[in-house]
């Protein structure tokens, strides 16, 4: 009998001293380096500081994305003053929201093991994400708000047939509150989570989930609209399309269509192809580095130390190459990731959908379609783009899940693989850290008191 790699992961709020730890590092990382005053950050204060001098949302603001994030965010200067700490704690409030949901959503896909490893790597990277992606102040808290609500949906659905009945209400309202959360945020970003409950209801076995699944979306679309109705009222539907939440979709400029290629890869598919062969290539090696080469034995117990060197060899010669440049990204590790979160999404609508089968398509897919943005041009590192960071929590979850949980119980020695897997996961997040350190603390920058 295989021992299992979800053995010995602690328990109780243990569980979460990595996630504290990461986010503190990253925070720590990124110190007042989070805000650009002069591009999105500026209108992140700016918005609801407008608000609350009485003027209105879409009429006398031009904003394009939903009504629920600058709402909140003028309560939050109301209550606690017009300063950046204000919207800071907001940001701060709403990522420890996200990462405990996506703890919950990924434990259910998967186990603990796999739920601490995304969990954590996640805080890394997301927290302190550079160019206005960073969770504790990003270009807009609209994409916060929107992930926390999808997430909260997601959740909610992934635990059905684990609940007892007198939870099915609540599951059932609270699934309807994310949808309407994330759409009433950002539009697409509801749309996204709304499709994913949709597939998974209509692919479920039992019909009391089905008919659970799309009441959820109906009801929360129905919140959402509300929401819409009361920010849009007597405002004409011309000013609407040009300067608010429906632009980007029913009136996109020309400009914004070849940056949002440009984002998405589609504007240089050959740079794009590579990108994706390099990332096949590098993790498919590092996987069966994990997987098989120098795995210890009786006679030889000297092998297991083969790979640990090997990987210091590695990175020697990554600080000594191009890509050690702190200006530069890290090597494209995770650029795989969407299409592959989108093709195990697939493969598992080959049969009905059940168990935990049923939260590792929500989270599948959910990570996919949140890449949709960036789905041939997702980079981690300095030079990633703030579109980038959204959607890294599923897919970093994608890829712990189909890890630690779908190919470590299939290899020779699962627990040995599961070591060597947290260990690159703990790598990658500390290299992250290492690069936006140095390039956030160049000399050429100046600080803003």
């Amino acid at each position: 009998m295989r021992a299992s790699p979800q053995a010995g992961c602690g328990t109780g709020a243990s569980r979460f001293a990595p996630l504290g730890l990461a986010a503190v590092a990253a925070i720590a990382a990124s110190w007042q380096c989070w805000i650009n005053p002069f591009i999105d950050s500026g209108r992140e204060m700016d918005v609801p500081w407008r608000l609350l001098q009485g003027e209105r949302l879409y009429r006398d603001i031009t904003y394009y994305y939903g009504p629920l994030g600058p709402w909140a965010n003028t309560l939050a200067l109301r209550l606690f003053g017009h300063r950046w700490l204000s919207l800071e704690l907001v940001c701060g409030a709403l990522s420890a929201l996200i990462f405990l949901l996506l703890f919950r959503l990924t434990r259910r896909a998967g186990g603990p093991v796999s739920a601490t490893a995304a969990t954590t790597l996640a805080a890394a990277v997301c927290m302190a994400a550079p160019r206005g992606g960073g969770f504790l102040f990003p270009y807009s808290s609209s994409n916060l708000f929107a992930l926390a609500g999808a997430l909260l949906a997601l959740s909610c659905a992934a635990e059905a047939d684990s609940e007892r009945h007198d939870r099915h209400d609540r599951r059932l309202g609270l699934g309807a509150l994310g949808i309407a959360v994330a759409l009433s945020s950002r539009l697409e970003i509801g749309m996204a989570a709304a499709a994913a409950l949709t597939l998974t209801g209509l692919r479920s076995r039992r019909r009391e989930e089905t008919v659970g699944d799309l009441g959820v979306v109906a009801f929360g679309s129905l919140l959402a609209c509300g929401a819409y109705a009361v920010a849009c009222l007597g405002i004409p539907w011309a000013r609407l399309l040009a300067d608010g939440p429906f632009g980007p979709f029913l009136g996109m400029p020309r400009e914004w269509k070849y940056l949002y290629l440009k984002a998405a890869g589609l504007a240089e598919p050959g740079d794009a192809a590579g990108r994706m062969g390099a990332s096949l290539l590098l993790d498919g090696l590092l996987v069966a580095a994990a997987a098989w080469l120098a795995l210890p034995r009786p006679a030889r117990p000297a092998r297991r130390y083969l790979v640990p060197l090997g990987g210091l060899l590695l990175l020697a010669a990554y600080a000594a190459s191009p890509w050690g440049v702190a200006a530069d990204s890290l090597p494209p590790l995770a650029a795989i990731l969407p299409v592959l979160a989108l093709a195990a999404a697939l493969a598992l609508l080959r049969r009905p959908l059940e168990g935990r089968e049923r939260a590792r398509f929500l989270l599948f897919f959910g990570g996919a379609a949140l890449a949709a943005r960036v789905f041939f041009g997702l980079a981690v590192g300095p030079r990633m783009g703030p579109y980038s960071a959204l959607p890294l929590p599923l897919l970093l979850a994608t890829a712990a899940v189909l890890g630690f949980d779908v190919l470590a119980p299939r290899l020779p020695a699962p627990p040995v693989f599961a070591r060597r897997l947290a260990v690159l996961f703990a790598l990658f997040g500390s290299l992250f850290l290492f690069r936006i350190a140095r390039l956030d603390n160049q000399p050429r920058l100046a600080e803003l008191q």
